[in-house]
């Protein structure tokens, strides 16, 4: 029996935790002890949740394979929810049991997150107002300030609507580049006259999915004439705008800020000189840059800049997370220490899956190169990053549960075979084959998975099914058949003569 270390109580501690206590098999195989320094389990969405907050992934991600949210709970539940969720699965599966290990509390820090570097020149002169994000908690902190939020992503957008409704003096947004944003539920919109309202969570978008506070973003500068749309009958409905009476109707846009005068004024930071603006002027500079003319003198700054992990406690010979060569999860010449989570809960469960099967040896090391990594610009803030579903695919191969079509249709029928391919890689289809295989996927696939297919109705499959599948089989079976050329007509002929008239063949570098 293999002793493991948990330290964490987040999503991805408590899956590690259930995994190895109820690993398939006559015999125990793991003794594990999960360690929090908390006084209770949940890690970000219990310490660093905040008034109104709720996840931008839908419950079919964000639950667990084989414990399920009900189906009559809405699709994006709250912060709150979620570590209340939490708590009945270490109820459901024993997690706090002695018998099991469990968990305790401790002292001991485990994942160390601190914020990202945002440093501006002056910001100490608004002390008093400071807030950082972990410590924002109700939206009454808001009312009647004058507030800049650093940062665009989907807490900031949580944090200026909020502060909209609090009834905030101004609400600043502060960013380097621009930012893409598309709604996390794709509902409320027309096309050719046809209004759709389907409540369809989008989770496969890279994009920042808290968009609630875009028409208030998008109020300044909404166009006098919509003549395109009038006449294609098409157009995203926002929803009603509410605003505290003489207070800020609008969130305004501003590059990043460049210092803070002694009078408290904020100068922002000219587009040319933001990399990640590539010098193209934008249009919040003439309403919030120097030839705008507005004076903004905040009294409260929120930091939105996100987080960094510091894994220094744990020593050099580790290598954490996004540095381990196995699958981002361990490397391979010491998997007895694995990174588990750091991502959406459901892909920390099939990450816990396969060090499990690594630590025991049941499946060989991977060693085939990942191809689901994010490319990034050398410039760019955040230099690693995974495709979803690529990354659940690739983790479900390398463990055998990755089910083929011939065997979804004979083991399982048509309505399974139709649901995997139409379907988000959630987990329970990860489960149908493999060595976590069981039974009551089947029921999960069929009727909690099959939901989200059919609520997209006929035109909603064909755009987001059918066109995608058809677009990038093409696009795969292209580079299938560049690379079997490449294989068997380029690579044999390159031969360096040997001065014996022995023949050397040079063969390239490993390829997958």
């Amino acid at each position: 029996m293999k002793t493991v270390l948990i330290v964490g109580g987040g999503p991805g501690g408590l899956t590690t935790l259930k995994t190895l206590l109820h690993f398939p098999g006559q015999e125990r195989e793991f003794d594990p002890l999960i360690l929090e320094a908390a006084p209770s389990i949940g890690g970000t969405f219990s310490q660093r949740s905040y008034e109104n907050g709720a996840l931008v992934s839908s419950k079919q991600l964000t639950s667990f394979s084989d414990y399920r949210f009900p189906l009559d709970s809405h699709d994006h539940v709250t912060m709150d929810e979620y570590v209340a969720y939490l708590e009945r699965y270490v109820v459901r599966f024993g997690l706090d049991s002695k018998a099991g290990n469990g968990w305790r509390g401790t002292p001991l820090e485990g994942q160390s997150r601190l914020q990202l570097n945002a440093r501006v020149v002056g910001v100490e002169k608004l002390a008093k107002g400071r807030h950082r994000v972990r410590f924002y908690k109700k939206r009454e902190e808001f009312k009647d300030r004058k507030v800049m939020i650093l940062g665009i992503g989907e807490t900031s957008m949580d944090l200026s609507f909020e502060a909209i409704q609090a009834g905030a003096k101004e609400v600043v947004v502060c960013h380097r580049g621009g930012f893409l944003s598309f709604p996390k539920v794709l509902n409320d919109f027309k096309v050719f006259g046809v209004t759709f309202d389907g409540d369809l969570p989008i989770d496969g978008l890279i994009t920042n999915q808290s968009t609630k506070a875009m028409p208030y973003i998008n109020r300044p500068y909404q166009p006098s004439s919509r003549v395109l749309s009038d006449f294609l009958k098409t157009s995203y409905i926002d929803p009603p705008l509410t605003t505290v009476p003489s207070r800020a109707q609008s969130i305004d846009l501003a590059l990043w800020p460049s210092e803070v005068l002694p009078t408290g004024q904020v100068k922002f930071t000219p587009s040319a000189s933001l990399p990640q603006s590539g010098g193209i002027r934008r249009k919040e500079e003439e309403r919030m840059g120097d030839a705008g003319g507005r004076v903004f003198t905040p009294d409260m700054v929120v930091f939105a800049t996100g987080y960094r992990t510091d894994w220094s406690w744990v020593g050099p010979e580790y290598r954490p997370g996004a540095e381990a060569r196995v699958r981002d999860i361990c490397d391979a010449s010491d998997v007895s220490a694995g990174w588990i989570g750091f991502v959406r809960p459901g892909v920390a469960e099939q990450q816990a899956q396969l060090w499990a099967l690594l630590l025991l040896e049941r499946v060989p090391i991977p060693t085939s190169r990942p191809h689901y990594k994010l490319l990034a610009s050398k410039g760019a803030r955040i230099q690693h990053g995974v495709d979803y579903s690529a990354y659940m695919a690739t983790l479900a191969s390398d463990m055998g549960a990755a089910p083929s079509l011939r065997q979804l249709w004979s083991e399982y029928g048509f309505k399974v075979l139709v649901g995997y391919c139409f379907g988000a890689a959630f987990v329970p289809y990860y489960r149908l084959v493999g060595p976590y295989r069981a039974p009551e996927m089947e029921e999960i696939v069929t009727g909690e998975l099959w939901e989200t297919i059919t609520r997209r109705g006929l035109l909603g499959n064909l755009f987001m099914g059918l066109i995608p599948m058809v677009f990038y089989g093409f696009l795969n079976g292209f580079a299938l058949l560049l690379e079997t050329l490449y294989l068997a007509c380029v690579a044999p002929v390159i031969r360096i003569a040997r001065p014996g008239g022995d023949m050397a063949v040079s063969m390239p570098k490993k390829m997958d």
